[in-house]
């Protein structure tokens, strides 16, 4: 939401007085200069433009004899607004915490997806949606072909506006609201069984503000300074990899974390697949062997200067292991965590919640996806590098990772302060982080896990605003273990031959410098290579 601030100028007798003419004179007087004085005043209004939805209606149904449905769904969204330029609002598909993505998504798979379309008769199936304005005196106008089933758009669509303001949110019993109707047609060649579309609404203020824009985490050299220049500013931005987004917040001393776990699933990129590439994954270093494809055809492969990379993935069950063997050494990902949010400490006595609408019974929206668990890494898939057993000295830095390009792990204790754009001295970046936001003190490096125990409100600090590190456990011998209790990141930087360096931290220590078996699965968050 965009925030607009409007300066008011009021004139009158604000502290002073205002003289003027001229004083009776006697005969003979001199005249005296006349004198005048004038003051005024000005307040700085900010404007508050306010919009909430309610679901009216759900309407799940098995199909098999394909036919048309009106009205599987309505959504009522009422704003109140006192910009005097009024507002627009935006709609577009949301679903898998993914902007842009409009099928609707099938219990059985994505081959079932229904795809959006004009909702009509035809051998496809599809849905779509429409939006009517609630007469009234601040009906608003309905835009873009909306007052008629249209498609769910795949990005940011102004799709009704209102160019004055509404009503003062404090009489927020007036307003103007609009309601979207869903329908869908399913065709008879569509398998029986429960689909889902969802469409995320944005309001914009004033109405002729530009739509709103979500960057790509790929290109944060043209936003880091534009979009986030102060510690504390946050934007949403997308991994052009999957399509879904995250949340990056610059911190005090400057550099940009997310403040989401990574969730990129590599179960969905095919082997031999150019998905992961040097163009969008981080990749920089490819030669010497060191990357050679593996047994099962993982590995690096290079064509016209672009490295591919071909992960393997695994499922929570398929790797248990105690050693740092050839197959551990083969870049895993395990999946777990896509429907967890882990929040510890919560209204509701929880520290786990299976879906996003559970989580918002007790957070917002946003804080859900903060705590969202994402993705399980080994060390190999975190560096991106099945050659990564070739790491065997302890502070070496790995050249590559499975963040974004653009972006890294964080670092761990290193004494190789000249590492890309890193400058700093030889401490992890999560103990620099965390002691910049007083959840430990000193800061702290060893040559072990080295732990801190937490300064006043660290324990909550670290997974609140801005920082967000979630208790999401970690994956070991084929289960998932202590989620909701404790947390473990990567950083880039080896422990020794079979160890790791990271971020571990429960309920009384945090483990800055954090060492362990480089086979277990942990999180990852990544932090901008240039943010300055």
């Amino acid at each position: 939401m965009h925030n607009k601030r409007q300066l008011f100028a009021m004139g009158g007798l604000v502290g002073a007085t205002i003289l003027s003419g001229a004083a009776l004179m006697a005969p003979g007087a001199v005249a005296e200069k006349t004198s005048t004085e004038q003051a005024t005043a000005t307040v700085t209004v900010t404007s508050s433009c306010l919009m909430t939805g309610t679901v009216n209606t759900e309407h799940v149904a098995t199909v098999v004899n394909g036919h048309y449905q009106d009205n599987i769904g309505q959504t009522t969204i009422k704003t109140i607004c006192n910009d005097a330029n009024g507002y627009a609002i935006y709609a577009i598909g949301f679903s898998d915490n993914t902007y842009g993505n409009t099928v609707m998504v099938s219990d059985m798979g994505s081959s079932y997806n229904i795809a959006t379309g004009i909702a009509e008769n035809g051998n496809t199936s599809n849905w779509a949606m429409k939006i009517g304005s609630v007469a009234g005196t601040y009906a608003p106008t309905i835009d873009n072909g909306f007052n008629i089933y249209h498609v769910v758009p795949q990005t940011y669509t102004e799709v009704a506006h209102f160019n004055a303001k509404t009503d003062a949110p404090g009489n927020n019993s007036v307003g103007s609201s609009i309601t979207t109707t869903y329908a869908a047609y399913i065709s008879s060649y569509q398998i029986a069984g429960t689909y889902t579309g969802k469409v995320k609404y944005t309001l914009v203020h004033p109405a002729n503000q530009a739509a709103p824009v979500i960057p790509y985490m790929q290109t944060v050299n043209q936003w880091a300074n534009l979009e986030i220049p102060e510690a504390g500013d946050s934007i949403q931005a997308i991994d052009n990899r999957d399509g879904k987004q995250y949340w990056v917040t610059r911190m005090k001393d400057k550099s940009i974390w997310m403040t989401q776990n990574l969730d990129l699933d590599l179960t969905n990129i095919a082997e031999g697949s150019a998905v992961l590439n040097s163009n969008n994954t981080d990749l920089n270093k490819y030669g010497s062997g060191i990357y050679a494809a593996g047994s099962n055809g993982q590995g690096y492969s290079q064509v016209d200067n672009v490295i591919y990379w071909n992960p393997t993935a695994t499922t929570l069950t398929s790797l248990s292991s105690t050693t740092w063997t050839n197959s551990n050494t083969l870049p895993y990902s395990y999946d777990p965590g896509e429907r967890y949010y882990y929040t510890s400490g919560t209204s509701s006595g929880d520290t786990t919640y299976t879906t996003l609408a559970n989580c918002m019974r007790y957070h917002t929206e946003d804080e859900c996806l903060h705590y969202h668990a994402g993705n399980y890494y080994n060390w190999t898939a975190a560096v991106a590098s099945d050659g990564s057993g070739n790491y065997t000295t302890g502070g070496k830095v790995a050249e590559n990772s499975i963040c974004p390009a653009g972006w890294r792990l964080p670092l761990g204790p290193t004494t190789e302060t000249a590492y890309q754009d890193y400058t700093g001295s030889n401490y992890s970046e999560f103990s620099k982080l965390l002691y910049d936001y007083d959840v430990m003190s000193p800061l702290t490096y060893g040559g072990g896990s080295d732990n801190a125990l937490y300064l006043e409100s660290g324990y909550i600090k670290i997974r609140t605003d801005p920082l967000y590190f979630v208790r999401s456990g970690n994956v070991d011998g084929g289960s998932l273990n202590s989620a909701g209790s404790d947390g473990y990141y990567w950083s880039s930087t080896v422990g020794s031959d079979t160890y790791a360096r990271g971020l571990g931290f429960g309920s009384t220590n945090v483990y800055p410098q954090y060492n362990d078996y480089r086979y277990y699965g942990f999180s990852v968050r990544c932090v901008a290579r240039r943010a300055s």
